[in-house]
């Protein structure tokens, strides 16, 4: 068992300087990478596919800033997927005759899964940047996301709430019927039973119970006094109901979510009672990370809007890939997929990466804390088992989403 005394916290200025510095191979690259990027430039996911494709435009940029003598030998091919399945089959089949070594994409599960076949088939690695659940169909050996696993966020909740609340009483409220909350909860109870911490009450609901029930189950729920209660619904109107009830009951027991909360509308519809509470956030464009400031700033300037976590992990994506290939040292398919199997400490937009044996990137996460004026940045977590690694960032109001 874990005592608060193997808690550490990183000094930011620590941190920044150790995931800035860019990483030069020791040998010069005679071989050309080709990567594909199949994103929707048409149909009913457009914007997201502009999202996905500026991120990766700009890490190009900034391998171009930081190590140009990589960049030369690196090209990307831009393919539209027409938002639908039968458009994502047509650009990965281009993508295999234009002699892609990689392919980025796309943003539907389902055209992403069209993808998943072609890499299946053909052994061709595919950097997912945007699905992130476990039981999305995408699960062969060939694929990678450069984005977290939801579920991961059970861990991050659990590191939050022992390192930094240092509390040991939690409460479950969840509709076990719904998958992503069902299996973050899992994640957070593994977490939480290494760290000794006691779960002090489990509450099940189910979606289509009307609000005066979800009312009483939190009332049930602080008899039993928690500390704090883990709530990953991705309902808007679920967790403003469940932060109005704790108002109304006059309780001051946070809740724990995840980055589903991550929307203005939450806290128009929770008002006064949108305050005192917690998730996590993958990225925002509020970090002050250096990296990450550069990243917005030169986001909002492409693209003009603030970047979404897409833009993030396809940013990442294209790390992974030239990370992956200078590696290799080739642009042999089966040695790139070789290294990115093995990505270790990558310098990432938002820290280290690494790929966990689901083919999931583990990186660090923020913690958002909700104020009557918004959401404010309150740590961020460094994925680093066994010990809980926290730098402190600065609050800083949060009025992005």
């Amino acid at each position: 068992m874990l005592n608060f005394r193997e808690v550490k916290f990183i000094p930011l200025s620590l941190f920044i300087l150790c995931y800035l510095s860019p990483i030069h191979t020791s040998y010069a690259l005679t071989d050309h990478l080709k990567i594909a990027s199949i994103f929707p430039r048409t149909g009913s996911q457009a914007k997201y596919g502009e999202d996905a494709r500026a991120g990766i435009q700009l890490a190009l940029d900034y391998i171009k800033k930081t190590d140009p003598m990589i960049a030369k030998n690196i090209t990307i091919i831009n393919y539209d997927d027409h938002s639908t399945p039968s458009g994502a089959l047509a650009a990965a089949k281009q993508a295999l005759k234009d002699q892609a070594s990689i392919m980025i994409g796309s943003i539907t599960p389902m055209n992403t899964r069209v993808l998943g076949e072609i890499s299946k088939k053909h052994e061709i690695p595919l950097i997912v940047p945007s699905i992130s659940s476990l039981n999305s169909g995408l699960s062969h050996p060939y694929i990678f996301r450069s984005c977290y696993l939801d579920q991961w966020q059970g861990k991050i909740l659990a590191r939050f709430a022992f390192g930094h609340l240092k509390k040991m009483k939690a409460a479950l409220l969840y509709d076990p019927n719904d998958a992503y909350s069902h299996d973050l909860v899992e994640h957070f109870k593994q977490s939480w039973n290494e760290f000794g911490g006691v779960i002090v009450s489990k509450v099940l609901y189910h979606s289509e119970q009307k609000k005066i029930k979800l009312l009483k189950h939190i009332r049930s729920i602080q008899s039993a006094h928690p500390d704090f209660i883990v709530f990953p619904s991705k309902n808007i109107n679920e967790i403003a109901t469940a932060m109005t009830s704790l108002s109304r009951l006059g309780s001051k027991i946070p809740l724990l979510g995840s980055d589903r909360w991550h929307t203005k509308k939450l806290p128009k519809l929770a008002k006064h009672a949108y305050s005192g509470h917690y998730y996590s956030l993958p990225f925002t464009s509020l970090d002050p990370d250096e990296r990450a400031r550069d990243f917005s700033s030169r986001f909002k300037i492409r693209v003009k809007r603030v970047p979404s976590k897409l833009a993030a992990h396809s940013h990442d994506a294209l790390l992974l890939a030239v990370h992956s290939f200078k590696k290799a040292g080739t642009r042999s398919k089966k040695q790139i997929f070789k290294k990115l199997a093995k990505t270790k400490d990558m310098p990432a937009l938002s820290g280290f990466l690494s790929m966990n044996e689901h083919h999931f990137s583990e990186k660090p996460s923020l913690i958002m804390g909700t104020t009557l004026t918004g959401a404010e940045i309150k740590f961020k977590i460094v994925n680093q088992d066994p010990v809980i690694q926290q730098a402190v960032v600065p609050n800083m109001l949060e009025t992005e989403s």
